[in-house]
């Protein structure tokens, strides 16, 4: 595979709102969690779950947000990554799988989405 092009849900959830740590544990809210199923849905829908990919890639990350505030990009892409590897697509989100990721910000939409373009290197 070349290079693929999923268009993902906007989480409703990031950094630490979506995973919480305790006792040597982490706890997924129960956002993050709808948000985990809600891509794997996406990606089965499109036939990109359990791909398990193993790049290198390079991924260009388009955001549209659902709205106009401020956001935490690192944040964001955390809970995107996790979501992404858990469902199979990529086998990890490291720096030998994604060692090139871009991040552009476009205006917000309703609902908000992640277009998440990846390019084998």
């Amino acid at each position: 595979m070349k290079g693929w092009m999923v268009e993902l849900p906007w989480p409703s959830r990031t950094g630490n709102r979506a995973v919480r740590h305790a006792g040597g544990r982490h706890y997924l809210s129960k956002e993050a969690a709808a948000y985990r199923d809600a891509v794997r849905r996406d990606l089965d829908r499109v036939r990109m779950a359990d791909r398990r990919l193993a790049g290198p890639y390079h991924v260009e990350l388009v955001l549209q947000p659902p709205d106009a505030r401020a956001r935490d990009g690192d944040n964001l892409e955390k809970v995107l990554w996790d979501a992404i590897v858990k469902a199979g697509m990529l086998v990890d989100d490291s720096n030998k799988v994604l060692p090139s990721i871009t991040r552009r910000w476009v205006e917000p939409g309703k609902p908000g989405s992640i277009l998440v373009i990846g390019k084998e290197i």
